[in-house]
């Protein structure tokens, strides 16, 4: 019955008064609500407002207020209208005061049985009553004790009231708000009133409301934020007077809050919306009550967790609303959760609280502004340079912070307990940084113990800050704590050197080493070693002296190799006063200090600071570390405090050993698996062992079961370091082994592996010293040999260059190691058909042999080792010629290692930076014309910003001259190395492969655009640390002058800063200056070219000196005689350094970009191979300069102006009128001359002609012009485009002119920029020549989206002319034979057109422009048409639409027009026309995407073509109203489309096996999708209904058990955004059964993976967290689909996968989410209020019994009872093997799940019926029911017997009938006879199943808990006396105190 019926039941009672409803029956009639309601809720008094208000009646007619009672009497008709109710008023004869009004108000707004109007009772007493009349106290008569009013009475009242509001006579806020007597009735009237929704009462329209917020309050705010507060500005809660009454009355005492109406209140009106209660709140003026405070401070936290939806909302507008008060929530928060801080500071980025945070000088603002710096949302140097001077206290705080964090750090390595959120090494650098600057420049010994603390918890900091950053924080990415391996290697280097295994020099150069080692566990070695000895300092005085010596040696070693600087250098330094002044002389703690501190000396000077305080150490008279301090204090009178200077590596250290040979290289395996076990490893050696030729199958056969894939590379490796390399006699049988595998990646795994060990073994010093290793050094080239070329496989270049080899052995003196090897290898080439004599490879590497056997000086053994592989291979050494490749290359341009020719060193003798005098001016390039064209610096310069300590103006002074000096000083030396490597270099390049390249022009434009890179490449690498040193240096001389110096910072950030600015100088003028230098080096080159051609013009152009293995190279590089020169391809390769962009310094602002030298570096090593050494004589940044910075020889830096350089013009200087005039001139010739040529196009053209000569001439003045300081090439630009676009007369010209802009282009730099430049500029009309756009088009210069956006433009204007000029247009590129555009390119243009031709139908042209159109389809399909044809047009469409999806001018209509025209046209005639077409299509999208991908194009437009065909299979579903168009069923339609898909997917996953790509597929399901959802019109429900069920059945039809290549994307496809939920939604639940059937083959899927549950991949567990997720997302969103198909979808998941059991069984439906606690104690299951509930299922529980025959006898067991054939009967089919199932491991199953699953819930329903029919409990002991389940659990074997069980426990679920009814079966099969052995097996696999179920992770089901609490609590089960749970003790404690009670 429900309340509102019951409640209109006693008003009827009351208001009718039945003859026996006297008082006792009413007061009987109270108690009985009462006693219904407390039962029902298990609270007294909780009567439903409605109820309460018709009991108030009672009340009201009994109060004697005869307006009430003349109400009753009369009935509606009172208030029918107001003439009748005025009229009842003035014949009633009644007094009428405020208190009979409010009495009568009150009865008619309650009154359900008789209703009355309200207003218009209202409205008539407004006639009637005196003017005196109050109705202010009106509304303070409703404070009536007992009243209660629901919210459609209230709102009754507010409509007849609300008149007056508007009116001013009253303030209907009192109708809510004020203070009451009756504080029940005032929060009955609240709730009331807070109760209606937006669309009953809209807040905003209340007369006189005061609003808690306002939306300007929200002005800027996100639009979702905004919106919300739209929505809640609507609520009646959004007032003040409201949330005041609330805190006044329900929240000022704890018992207040306890009420009936206050607790009603929270829970129907704040509780649903707490959002707009919160923000409310802060409305309501404060102090607020101590419990109301607690209550907004408690719900705060769950919008700061997320825990609400409305969290943003929330957030935004308390922020505005109080800042100080969120701040301190804030912080309370992270106080108690400091691990949540991520939460807290995405908030604050969100709602742009992070600056304001920033500033709060305690632990949350610094762990915030910590974090947040580490994330990059906060810049820390900013943050300190606002915030530390401006804070007092914030120094402190962060001092206290850094303590608290290295706590929490230390903490964690040593116990991995996190305490707080975990910092990088960077932000902690950076935080120290700050701290020190902050702090007095006397360091506190509070700093001094953070930074101790810092340096132990953070060891990585030791070598943070230099230039190893990011390999420290690639290392510290996961954790700060070093890895053990580190600590080990650490441990062997120690005890090496204190067992005097080696010496302390050679741990410092270990140490040296490990610092400056790009290897990130070398860097963790270093800090792992430094923080060793740091932390070991505590213990020092317990080390033996002998030990302590050593430490002191290494101690002052490291800090006097500058190993260290910075902090740990401080920290260094500190310890090692602390030792020498806290000890007396006779302590070994002082012996320690002293012994360091001599190793010192040599440093002592740049710490003046510090050798002050060791003066201040008494213990240190009289000894020689005094004196050397005394004389450095001495020297330096202004003493600065104790502050060392920077320090960097210095000192003399040995030569590193030979370097790795550069000639080796193989790459990383693919895939790194772990070693087997060590029975597996042992078994496969043992067989190893005892295999030979004679017994290998067998052994095979045996060795095939133990060799798994994962373990291959084991055994790969195993193969070649432990036998092969050893063993030489057993080669063939272990390659025969190998055989028999046949398996390729295990042949590619040996090879792989024998690099490996051949690489290490030649690059081991070992090997040149031990004949042991050679020998293994020979076996494994003897292996390798076998491997490969007697195989027939070739060694690559790219793994061994043989002759590189000899070189670099040659040079390296380590022939001794390279000729065996190559020559063992070489030997195997005898059983090769293919490497062997005279095959070229072979032969060029004995020949390289032959040199070095004739020419070296090669020991005996070395010759002898050539000998014999020339013996083996057939040849006779004598007759061999020997190459000449090795003694007599030019070591300067190819391969030299380590010293240049001394011709070439003449050059660079005096490079330093320090030693101008003598230098370089005498030669070719002279400093002074080089520094002359340097412009002035000054403006171009970043200076930082002004501060109070330097002078500005001095400081710019001193910028200006050291940064001019530094760039003067060094620029000649680099820039004439560089011009001479990168011209010689790219000389003999341009020699080699434009030997068949006829074009002069093309081979001058090819050697400048690579010379530039290089030269430029190659300046900017070796100047730019030299310029970094030189400036600094410079500076810091300069800097003397001042009264103070210059702060170390400041001279970093000004070098810093102007770094790039001084290399880009140096870059430039090195990029000028090889101009001229490959001009005059390949006059040679161009001279032959130009004689060729005056003397051969017919036939190709070949050098003559072109090698003869240059034809030998493959397609497309392969040099081939043609007339026109080099193909496409090649020119590639030097057109490539034309496109390559430079790092330009951008001015004004910082310039140094640190990859920019990254970039260049890599370039110059390719192109040197690392052949030159750097600069010599250029002292390292920190080193002071090895001459006086000024010498007296310094040239002046005056400008000068030397116009010529060794006897050529090193820039053109060119008058620019005579320039004009030649260029004039040779524009007039070449109109000339065209005139004369009967040739009509460039490309028919001979060689020589006037034409191209001509041509030529103008090349040169434009290459020579772009290299001066002058801009005259813009002008030869300007004015070929000016007639250019003037328009020629002869095409000829034309095409000439757009040649040679074309060829400017492709030398890129400024003369190429200035073209584009010149072509966008112009105006659209200076393209309309028709000649003109086709061959702009053709050279790249204009683009066809251009032309369609200018023609659109003049057709639209509807000029003269303009249709005529495109059909002209159109005619040439596009209606012809042979296109060179799409329709598409004109998509515009066309559309523009065909509306001027509709409206003007009597356009000749446009008619002309429409015939056309019109008849440019593709013809009719007719019988001589072949399929290839049909598919040709059919592509050539798809690729129009491709071009018309991408169009950004195609209107929204021009889709439409597509489609439309297609189909009119006929080339889509039938359906079979349409699925080769889109068979066509899916196949070039997928061409595409996997083209595009490979050219590592951008993702985006690799999937161009998969959105375009989605876009157009949606729209053709869609359908048009065009004639033509598709007119069929769209469900349908798309049907067919998507089987289509199926089919090319099934064909291309078949293919292409494990090369098949499923992104194409997937994105276009997907787009499919979301197009069709897109569209608002054009579809029905009813269609999108079935277009969703057509996608379910065709996911079904692809399942991963049929292509599992396709299963991740199909698994994304079920759980799309546009599928699941729509599927699941749909009306009628039509889309469930679909949806389960697809999930069941997930789970099936999932299922046979899980099966192998040992040897879990990675792709099984990956595909397992997906399914866990999507069944979280069904369980959160769905969980009544889980619930209703819970036993299909479980029958699928194996019993070991328990959380995903779990998660399907714990799926509750929405109206049964309020189960109570199943731990709660006394809880009985019958009385949940659900329990007698039947769920709702679509599991088909008949059909599998049906199917197996045992539905009728179930029946009748049921009926009747079971019998023992019965039971017999059931139990053979159950465990019958109909089909091979597998389980765990892939063991045989012998039980039938669903048949199973189907018998126990068949049984469970049956009974369930059954009882419910009688009217008899669920579950009654010794029915037929429980007897069958009985019978069964103990018929069945113990397997079967564990599945049936699991069924069983599988429907304990939320609280329902068969939750119910299965509870009381388990716990009557767990029994209580303690004696029956049986009953104990059955006892132990129930308890096993519940245990495994509820020790798994979130969720377990309510009815399972309820179960084990049942057993564990009940002592009838005597459940911990039986004999299992005492076997496992550990067990009871751990477990099942929870069920308990126990902590």
């Amino acid at each position: 019955m429900s309340t509102d019926f019951l409640a209109l039941i006693i008003d009827r009672f009351i208001q009718e008064q039945p003859p026996n409803f006297d008082e006792s029956a009413q007061r009987d009639l109270i108690m009985a609500l009462q006693f219904r309601y407390q039962n029902q809720s298990q609270e007294k008094d909780t009567v439903p407002t409605t109820i309460l208000a018709a009991l108030y009646l009672m009340y009201a007619l009994n109060s004697g207020n005869p307006l009430t009672e003349f109400l009753q009497r009369v009935g509606s008709a009172f208030t029918a209208d107001e003439d009748s109710c005025r009229g009842y008023l003035r014949n009633g004869n009644i007094g009428l005061n405020e208190e009979l009004v409010a009495g009568g108000l009150i009865y008619t707004a309650l009154s359900r049985s008789i209703p009355f109007s309200t207003t218009i009772l209202v409205n008539s007493l407004r006639m009637e009553v005196s003017p005196n009349f109050n109705w202010q106290r009106v509304i303070g008569y409703f404070d009536q004790d007992q009243l209660r009013i629901s919210k459609d009475q209230f709102l009754a009242l507010y409509e007849a009231f609300r008149p007056l509001a508007v009116e001013g006579l009253i303030d209907i806020q009192s109708l809510w708000g004020g203070t009451w007597q009756n504080s029940e009735t005032q929060l009955s009237f609240i709730s009331a009133y807070a109760s209606l929704y937006d669309d009953e009462l809209d807040a905003t329209t209340i007369p006189g409301l005061e609003p808690a917020f306002t939306l300007e309050d929200f002005e800027g705010a996100d639009d979702d934020i905004r919106q919300r507060a739209a929505r809640a500005i609507k609520h009646p809660l959004a007032s003040v007077v409201a949330l005041s009454s609330m805190f006044h009355v329900a929240l000022h005492t704890t018992a207040a809050s306890d009420t009936v109406e206050a607790k009603r209140l929270f829970q129907e009106v704040v509780v649903p919306n707490l959002d707009v209660f919160l923000v409310s709140a802060f409305g309501v003026p404060k102090p607020w009550p101590e419990l109301a405070t607690d209550t907004i401070n408690n719900l705060f936290d769950r919008f700061l967790y997320k825990y609400d939806p409305n969290y943003d909302f929330v957030l935004e507008g308390l922020w505005r609303k109080d800042k100080q008060w969120v701040a301190q929530r804030l912080i309370e928060a992270h106080a108690k959760a400091p691990m949540e801080l991520p939460t807290i500071l995405d908030h604050a980025l969100r709602h742009h609280w992070l600056d304001d945070l920033a500033s709060i000088p305690n632990g949350f603002g610094l762990d915030l502004v910590a974090v947040a710096s580490a994330r990059g949302f906060l810049d820390l140097d900013r943050w300190a340079a606002n915030n530390l001077a401006r804070i007092p206290d914030l120094p402190h705080s962060l001092l206290t912070f850094l303590n608290i964090k290295a706590e929490h750090e230390l903490v964690y390595q040593r116990q991995k307990n996190l305490c707080s959120v975990m910092l990088p090494v960077k932000t902690i650098a950076k935080l120290l940084q700050a701290l020190e600057d902050a702090m007095p420049r006397v360091p506190s010994n509070d700093l001094i113990l953070v930074q101790r603390a810092c340096i132990t918890a953070y060891p990585r900091l030791i070598n943070y800050g230099e230039g190893f950053d990011d390999i420290i924080d690639a290392n510290g990415a996961e954790s700060n704590s070093l890895p053990k391996e580190a600590n080990e290697k650490m441990e062997a280097h120690y005890k090496q050197m204190y067992s005097d295994e080696v010496q302390v020099r050679s741990i410092v150069e270990a140490l040296e080493r490990y610092k400056h080692s790009r290897d990130p566990a070398d860097q963790d070695v270093f800090a792992c070693m430094i923080h060793g000895l740091f932390d070991e300092y505590a213990l020092y005085q317990t080390y033996p002296l002998e030990a302590l010596a050593t430490t002191a040696v290494l101690f002052g070693g490291i800090i006097s190799q500058k190993l260290i600087s910075e902090l740990p250098l401080k920290i260094g330094l500190g310890m090692i006063l602390e030792a020498v002044k806290d000890y007396s002389p006779s302590d070994s703690m002082y012996k320690f200090g002293l012994q360091a501190l001599m190793q010192l000396f040599s440093r002592l000077r740049e710490w003046p600071g510090f050798c002050k305080r060791l003066l201040e150490v008494p213990g240190l008279q009289n000894t020689e570390a005094w004196s050397k301090a005394e004389d450095v204090v001495r020297a330096e009178q202004d003493a600065r405090v104790f502050s060392p200077v920077n320090g960097t590596n210095g000192g003399e250290m040995e030569p590193p050993p030979p370097p790795a040979f550069n000639a080796l290289r193989v790459d990383p395996p693919a895939y790194q698996f772990p070693e087997p076990d060590e029975d597996v490893t042992g078994k496969i050696q043992f067989v190893l062992n005892n295999i030979s030729m004679e017994n290998i199958e067998s052994k095979f056969i045996e060795l095939q079961d133990l060799v798994s894939d994962e373990g291959q590379q084991w055994f790969a490796t195993h193969l070649v370091q432990e036998r092969a390399r050893m063993q030489p006699n057993y080669h063939n049988v272990y390659l025969n082994t190998i055989k028999l595998f046949g398996r390729k990646s295990l042949w590619a795994d040996v090879l792989r592996e024998t690099y490996v060990s051949t690489f290490r073994t030649l690059n081991a010093e070992s090997t040149m010293q031990n004949p042991l290793e050679r020998t293994h050094l020979k076996n494994l080239a003897t292996w390798l040999g076998s491997l490969t070329l007697a195989r027939d496989k070739p060694i690559k270049h790219r793994n061994i260059a043989f002759k590189q080899l000899l070189i670099e052995g040659f040079e390296s003196h380590r022939l001794l190691v390279v000729i065996p090897f190559i020559c063992k290898v070489l030997a195997q080439g005898k059983y090769s058909t293919v490497f062997k004599p005279p095959n070229p490879w072979v032969m060029d590497i004995i020949k390289a042999l032959m040199e070095l056997y004739t020419k070296a000086d090669l020991k005996l053994n070395l010759r002898f080792e050539i000998e014999v592989l020339c013996g083996e291979l057939d040849l006779d050494h004598k007759s061999i010629e020997p190459s000449d490749e090795i003694m007599n290359r030019v070591s300067h341009i190819e391969e030299a290692t380590e010293v240049m020719a001394p011709e070439v060193m003449d050059r660079f003798d005096n490079m330093s930076l320090n030693g101008m005098a003598g230098g370089v001016g005498g030669g070719r390039f002279s400093p002074h014309e080089i520094t002359a064209s340097i412009p002035d610096l000054g403006p171009l310069l970043q200076y930082p910003p002004v501060n109070d300590m330097v002078n500005q103006g001095r400081l710019q002074d001193i910028m200006k001259a050291a940064i001019t000096r530094a760039v003067h000083e060094i620029i000649s030396p680099v820039v004439e190395r560089s011009v001479t490597i990168a011209a010689i270099s790219t000389a003999q390049m341009i020699h080699k492969d434009f030997a068949t390249e006829p074009n002069e022009a093309r081979v001058r434009a090819a050697a400048i655009n690579m010379v530039k890179k290089t030269a430029g490449a190659l300046a900017l690498v070796t100047s730019k640390e030299p310029l970094r040193a030189s400036m600094t240096n410079y500076i810091r001389a300069l800097s003397g002058e001042l009264p103070q110096g210059l702060p170390e910072g400041t001279i970093i950030m000004c070098v810093t800063s102007n770094l790039d600015l001084a290399c880009s100088q140096v870059e430039k003028k090195a990029e000028e200056r090889a101009v001229p230098e490959i001009e005059e080096m390949i006059e040679p080159e161009l001279e032959a070219r130009r004689h060729h051609k005056m003397t051969r013009p017919d036939d190709p152009y070949v050098d003559p000196g072109l090698s003869r293995w240059s034809w030998t190279i493959p397609d497309p590089f392969k040099l081939s005689p043609a007339l026109g020169g080099l193909n496409q391809s090649q020119m590639a390769i030097y057109d490539e350094f034309a496109r390559q962009p430079r790092a330009q310094a951008t001015l004004p602002g910082p310039t140094h970009i640190p990859s920019s030298s990254d970039a260049t570096r890599t370039m110059a090593n390719d192109i040197l191979q690392d052949s030159y050494p750097p600069v010599p004589n250029l002292p390292t940044p920190a080193e002071p300069p090895a001459m006086p910075h000024l010498p007296a020889q310094q040239p002046a830096y005056a400008q000068q102006n030397n116009a010529a350089v060794n006897g050529r013009v090193a820039t053109m200087q060119m008058d620019p009128r005579m320039l004009a005039e030649r260029v004039e001139k040779a524009l007039v010739e070449l109109e000339r001359v065209a005139a004369d040529t009967p040739e009509q196009h460039v490309a028919d053209l001979p060689r020589p002609h006037a034409v191209l000569d001509t041509l030529d001439a103008l090349y040169g003045l434009i290459f020579r012009s772009s290299q001066g300081p002058d801009h005259y090439d813009y002008y030869i630009v300007d004015h070929i485009c000016n007639m250019l676009f003037s328009g020629p007369e002869q095409d000829l010209v034309m095409e000439c002119l757009v040649q040679v802009l074309e060829n400017i282009c492709r030398m890129a730099g400024r003369t190429a920029n200035r073209v584009f430049d010149v072509i966008s500029q112009r105006p659209g009309e200076s393209f309309f020549r028709v000649p003109l756009i086709v061959c702009l088009t053709k050279a790249h210069l204009l683009e066809w989206g251009r032309i369609d956006l200018e023609i659109s433009r003049v057709i639209s204007q509807r000029k003269d002319g303009s249709l005529q000029f495109f059909l002209s247009l159109l005619e040439t590129v596009l209606l012809n034979d042979r296109p060179v555009a799409l329709y598409a390119d004109f998509a515009k243009s066309l559309e523009v057109a065909w509306m001027w031709i509709t409206e003007e139908p009597d356009l000749d042209v446009g008619q002309q422009l429409k015939q056309k159109l019109t008849s440019s389809g593709l013809p009719e399909p007719r019988p001589q048409i072949t399929n290839d044809r049909k598919q040709d047009q059919l592509l050539y469409i798809f690729e129009e639409w491709v071009r018309l999806c991408s169009n950004p001018n195609a209107s929204e209509n021009a889709p439409a027009h597509f489609i439309a025209q297609m189909y009119n046209r006929q080339q889509i005639n039938n359906r079979d026309d349409l699925h080769m077409f889109l068979r066509l299509a899916i196949d070039n999208s997928v061409d595409r995407f996997e083209q595009l991908l490979q050219n590592d194009s951008p993702i985006t437009e690799a999937y161009i073509a998969s959105d375009s065909l989605a876009k157009l299979i949606a729209l053709l579903v869609k359908g048009h109203e065009q004639d033509g168009a598709v007119k069929t069923d769209k469900a349908a339609y798309l049907n067919s489309i998507l089987s289509l898909t199926i089919l090319v997917l099934n064909h291309h996953h078949v293919l292409r096996g494990e090369n098949f790509n499923q992104k194409p597929f997937y994105r276009l399901y997907s787009t499919i999708l979301c197009e069709l959802d897109a569209f608002e019109e054009g579809l029905s429900e009813e269609e999108r209904q079935d277009i969703t069920l057509v996608f379910a059945r065709i996911f079904l039809k692809i399942p991963p058990t049929h292509f599992p290549g396709f299963m991740t994307s199909w698994m994304s496809l079920i759980s799309h955004r546009k599928f699941l939920p729509v599927v699941l939604a749909l009306p009628k639940q039509v889309g469930w059964g679909l949806f389960a059937d697809l999930m069941e083959k997930l789970l099936f899927y999932l299922g046979e993976l899980l099966k192998p549950v040992i040897h879990l991949d990675p792709t099984t567990s990956q595909i397992y967290r997906g399914v866990i997720k999507l069944v979280i997302i069904l369980h959160h969103d769905f969980p009544e689909f889980l619930s209703a198909n819970h036993s299909k979808l479980c029958v699928h998941v194996p019993s070991y996968s328990t959380q995903l059991n779990n998660l399907i069984l714990s799926a509750t439906p929405p109206q049964i989410a309020d189960m109570p606690n199943p731990m709660q104690p006394g809880l009985k299951l019958d009385r949940v209020g659900e329990i007698r509930q039947s769920p709702d299922s679509m599991n088909d529980v008949e059909g599998p019994l049906r199917d197996s025959g045992l539905f009728d006898l179930v029946e009748q067991a049921l009926e009747h009872g079971p019998s023992e054939d019965a039971i017999a009967h059931i139990a053979h089919e159950i465990q019958r093997k109909k089909t091979r199932q597998n389980g765990l491991g892939s063991l045989p199953v012998d039980a039938d799940r669903k048949l199973i699953d189907s018998l126990v819930l068949y049984v469970g329903t049956n009974a369930i019926a059954r009882s419910e029919q009688k009217g008899a409990p669920i579950f009654a002991p010794g029915t037929p029911d429980i007897k069958l389940l009985s019978m069964l659990v103990h018929e069945l074997r113990p397997a079967t017997r564990f599945v049936f069980l699991g069924s069983i426990v599988n429907q304990l679920r939320f609280p329902n009938t068969q939750t119910h009814y299965f509870n009381q079966a388990l716990l009557d099969l767990f029994g209580s006879d303690a004696n029956d052995q049986e009953e104990l097996e059955i006892r132990e696999q129930i308890t096993r199943i519940l245990l495994e179920r509820s020790i798994g992770q979130w969720p377990q089901p309510w009815g399972l808990l309820v179960v084990i609490q049942e057993l564990v609590k009940n002592k009838k089960y005597m459940f911990f006396d039986l004999p299992f749970i005492k076997s496992a003790p550990e067990v009871s404690p751990r477990y099942f105190g929870t069920f308990l009670g126990h902590n």
